[in-house]
C-alpha cells in the first residue's frame, strides 16, 4: 500500500497524519516520547485529529491509560541533562536538539560537576531520572530548578516529570509538523476578539486583580508602603487549603484555534503575571458545558491578575510574545477539581 506519510524534511500536515496507515503514523510520531513508539501506536486509533493541540492530547490520553509501570518505563527512557549519554553522543536527535538549545553542551567544569551531582541525588531519592522541558530555560533556571524539585515527594515528582514530558512532546509536535491554521471566519468558525480586561467586563467570571486608584488602598509601614488590599475572593472550597505555585507558559500564536475549555468546580484559580508581557484571557460561564458562541476573551496587560470564580470555564494559560511565568493561586485538597470538554465547533482567537 502506498503510504500518505511525508517523506524528506517536509513538515508533515495534520490532515496527511490523519489520513496515512498506522505504520507511516508511527515512522513520523515514534519519537516524539522519548524512545516509546508505543504511544503513538495507541493514538493513532483516535484519528482524525482536527489540530496538533488535538493530537497531542490523544497522544496524552493514551499515556495516562497505560498506567503507572509504562509511564515510569517512559520516564526511566528519558537520559540525564548533559550525562554521560551526552558526553557519549548517545542522545537521540530531538533530546540533542534541545540540551544544545539551552546550553547543556556549553557547561563550564564548575557547571557541569554540580549537574551531575544533583542529577545522581536526584535518581537515588526518586528511582527515576530528572526530567524538564528545556525550551526557554537556560543552564541557570534548570539547576534552579533541580535543586528545588529535590525537596518534593516521590508522588509530587513523579507527576511533574509526566506534566514535563508532556511538555516537551508538544514542543517535538510543533517541530515535526505544519502549525494549525484555523479556518477565515466565513468558514462558519466564530471570530473571537480579545476585549479590553476591566473589572466591570470580567465581574461575572471572578475578580481583576490589578493596583490601581480603584481598589482599596492605604499606606503601612510607617508610611513607605501603599496596601492594595483583599483584591480577590480566593476560595480553597470545602477541605481543601489554598497553594502558591509558579506557571511557566510558552507563548502562543495568534491566530489560535480554541478547542477545549477547563473549570475547576471546588475552588477559586488566581493567575498573576511576573513579567512585562500581556497575556490573553479567554472564559465562559459557569454552569452548562460552553460552545463557542458563550466565550469571551480579554488581553490582559502586564500589572492585571485573574481569579477565577469557582466553577468558571476558562482556557489554559494563553501567555503571549515570550516565555512567562505566573504567580498562581489555587487549592490543594480532596476530591477532583478539573473538569475539561471539547468544544466543537471550536473558535478561533485573533488579534486586537
Amino acid at each position: 500500500m502506498k503510504s500518505n506519510a511525508p517523506t524528506g524534511s517536509a513538515l508533515a500536515s495534520i490532515e496527511t497524519l490523519s489520513n496515512t496507515d498506522l505504520e507511516s503514523f508511527v515512522r513520523v510520531l515514534g519519537g516524539v516520547f522519548e524512545h516509546s513508539p508505543w504511544i503513538a501506536q495507541r493514538a493513532w486509533s483516535a484519528r482524525p485529529f482536527a489540530s496538533v493541540e488535538a493530537l497531542h492530547r490523544a497522544m496524552l490520553a493514551a499515556l495516562t491509560a497505560a498506567g503507572e509501570d509504562a509511564q515510569l518505563a517512559l520516564i526511566r527512557a528519558h537520559p540525564e541533562l548533559a550525562g554521560r549519554a551526552a558526553a557519549a553522543g548517545a542522545l537521540t536527535a530531538s533530546s540533542t536538539t534541545e540540551q544544545r538549545g539551552a546550553g547543556l553542551d556549553a557547561c563550564s567544569a564548575e557547571e557541569l560537576a554540580r549537574l551531575r551531582a544533583l542529577n545522581q541525588a536526584y535518581r537515588e531519592r526518586f528511582g527515576f531520572p530528572f526530567v524538564i522541558a528545556v525550551k526557554g530555560l537556560d543552564r541557570q533556571r534548570i539547576l534552579e530548578a533541580l535543586t528545588q524539585r529535590l525537596e518534593n515527594s516521590r508522588d509530587v515528582e513523579f507527576r511533574t516529570c509526566l506534566d514535563e514530558i508532556g511538555k516537551i512532546a508538544r514542543f517535538r509536535l510543533e517541530a515535526l509538523l505544519q502549525p494549525d491554521r484555523p479556518p477565515a471566519g466565513d468558514a462558519g468558525l466564530r471570530n473571537l476578539l480579545p476585549a479590553p480586561l476591566t473589572r466591570e467586563a470580567f465581574a461575572p467570571f471572578g475578580d481583576v486583580i490589578q493596583a490601581d486608584q480603584a481598589a482599596q488602598h492605604f499606606t503601612i509601614n510607617g508610611g513607605n508602603t501603599e496596601r492594595f488590599h483583599d483584591l480577590a475572593n480566593v476560595a480553597p472550597g470545602p477541605d481543601g487549603r489554598a497553594i502558591v505555585s509558579i506557571f511557566r507558559g510558552q507563548p502562543r500564536a495568534l491566530p489560535f484555534l480554541v478547542e477545549m475549555m477547563e473549570r475547576h468546580p471546588l475552588a477559586s484559580q488566581a493567575f498573576v503575571p511576573l513579567g512585562p508581557q500581556p497575556y490573553l484571557v479567554v472564559v465562559a460561564p459557569a454552569g452548562a458545558a460552553p460552545t463557542a458562541d458563550t466565550l469571551h476573551a480579554f488581553l490582559a496587560s502586564a500589572g492585571q491578575g485573574v481569579n477565577y470564580a469557582p466553577g468558571v470555564w476558562h482556557h489554559p494559560l494563553l501567555a503571549l510574545d515570550a516565555v512567562s511565568d505566573f504567580l498562581v493561586i489555587d487549592r490543594a485538597g480532596p476530591g477532583p477539581n478539573c473538569d475539561e470538554i471539547s468544544l466543537s465547533p471550536p473558535a478561533v482567537l485573533r488579534g486586537a
